[in-house]
C-alpha cells in the first residue's frame, strides 16, 4: 500500500528498512507509548478523524482488521478523545473507499 501510494519515489528496500526501524521503535517503546506519541502530534478533531481513517484503511488492506488492530484503533480514538463509535465509522469509511 505504501509503495503504491509513493508512486515509485520510495524503493522496496527503503520501505523495508523504514518498517524495520519502526518495528524496533515499537518493540522498545511498546504500543501504548507509540499510540500516545502519535496522538500528541494531532491537535485538531478533523486531523484525528483522518489519522483514524488512515489507520483503519491500513488495517483493512492487510487482510481485514484483526482484534489487535481494532484494539490499536480504539486506543487511538481514546487518545484523540473520540467516542467508541469513531472506530466503526473509520472502518466503514475505509471499506467504502476500498470498494470505490
Amino acid at each position: 500500500v505504501v509503495l503504491s501510494a509513493c508512486a515509485g519515489s520510495v524503493t522496496e528496500a527503503q520501505l523495508r528498512a523504514l518498517m524495520a526501524d519502526l518495528a524496533d521503535l515499537r518493540e522498545e517503546d511498546g504500543p501504548d507509548k507509540r499510540i500516545r506519541m502519535v496522538a500528541r502530534t494531532v491537535s485538531r478533531p478533523d486531523q484525528a478523524g483522518e489519522v483514524l481513517r488512515v489507520a483503519a484503511l491500513i488495517a483493512l488492506v492487510s487482510e481485514g482488521a484483526s482484534p489487535e488492530e481494532r484494539r490499536v484503533l480504539a486506543a487511538l480514538a481514546s487518545e484523540f478523545h473520540l467516542d467508541a463509535s469513531a472506530v466503526d465509522a473509520a472502518l466503514d469509511d475505509a471499506r467504502r473507499a476500498l470498494s470505490d
